[in-house]
């Protein structure tokens, strides 16, 4: 099976199209360098002309986790480290990175962020870091009573109700 790289991807497609939106769904953070993303982000999203959409994930399988050499256990850690930094790259032109303070330039408008994934964790990360929420794994006659909670989390947060986008895996030709 072809696996390209989903951030290379998005940077030929923006420069191959003019109008799309341009996304990912789902981005497993721990497997990156949150700095190193944050940035091919931020380039893709100001080439694009702010089409970009991410979607995100911890990630699930050991093998990899392993393969990378990673403590599976600290994915939903990792994550949240990676989307803290990836909002402050986004809101501050300085930003302090282990210890260092980084110029963080093209510095367009954050691209939304979807966080993909099983309830209670990923609606609670949603909720903190996300514009919205991408089931994973979720029969649709269990989507109620998630949607009902990601609600009621929002509401106590403060926020407005979150965006649930649920998309469906297409083989490929």
């Amino acid at each position: 099976m072809r696996s390209l790289d989903p951030l290379a991807t998005l940077a030929f497609l923006a420069a191959a199209t003019k109008q799309i939106a341009l996304g990912t769904a789902v981005l497993n953070l721990p497997f990156r360098p949150a700095l190193v993303t944050a940035k091919w982000l931020a380039t893709v999203q100001d080439l694009s002309g702010g089409r970009v959409r991410i979607g995100v994930g911890t990630g699930w399988m050991d093998e990899e986790f392993r393969a990378l050499g990673l403590d599976p256990k600290r994915r939903g850690t990792m994550t949240d480290e990676s989307l803290a930094l990836l909002h402050r790259c986004f809101e501050d032109e300085v930003v302090e990175v282990n210890g260092q303070e980084i110029v963080f330039q093209p510095r367009p408008v954050r691209p939304p962020i979807y966080v993909g994934g099983w309830p209670p964790y990923a609606l609670r990360r949603a909720v903190r870091f996300g514009d919205g929420w991408i089931p994973a794994g979720i029969e649709p006659t269990e989507l109620k009573p998630a949607i009902a909670q990601l609600r009621e989390l929002s509401e106590a947060a403060g926020r407005r109700a979150l965006e649930v986008v649920a998309m469906k895996t297409l083989p490929l030709a």
